[in-house]
């Protein structure tokens, strides 16, 4: 059965809506499991009830210790805290072709403006491995005072020739 864009965007709302502990509401990037009950908590929340009254505030029990859930710390990150958006990437590589630095830089604009033209045609919302590879990169090219890291420019020229 296929998943109508309506129902898979309720589907990840309701699936989001486990990811955060259930009593500060924030995002469990700590997942613990309690002991006995085997509720699903932020560490720092644990912290808190074994410092007040040792008592899981789900359901009352004894909280006995308590063990990392890598499982909720996993699925969090990979669906969570996807990679940046497309959209995302192509404001910033406009914002960047505005910098006085890059615009006198020729190979620099060459490569942002491939960039954008190459996400812009793009029918998919995702970024294949090397578009995401070359944004972080990208990400990284003005250093403090709004300067050109070298290193980053030769960089992404090297990542830009691979394409």
């Amino acid at each position: 059965m296929a998943i109508v864009p309506s129902m898979q965007s309720h589907v990840q709302a309701n699936s989001l809506k486990k990811l955060h502990d259930p009593v500060s509401g924030e995002l469990m990037t700590k997942a613990v499991t309690l002991i006995p009950c085997g509720h699903i908590l932020n560490e720092e929340t644990v912290l808190k009830c074994l410092l007040h009254d040792k008592l899981c505030p789900v359901d009352k029990q004894l909280i006995e210790k308590y063990t990392p859930n890598y499982t909720t710390r996993i699925l969090l990150e990979s669906s969570v805290l996807p990679s940046p958006s497309k959209d995302r990437y192509i404001n910033l590589f406009i914002s960047l072709l505005d910098e006085p630095q890059i615009r006198g830089n020729f190979n620099l604009n060459v490569i942002l403006e491939d960039l954008i033209s190459e996400l812009m045609s793009q029918k998919t919302s995702g970024l294949t491995s090397e578009q995401e590879e070359l944004c972080r990169w990208a990400e990284k090219l003005l250093i403090e005072d709004g300067k050109v890291s070298l290193y980053v420019a030769r960089k992404l020229a090297h990542l830009h020739a691979k394409l």
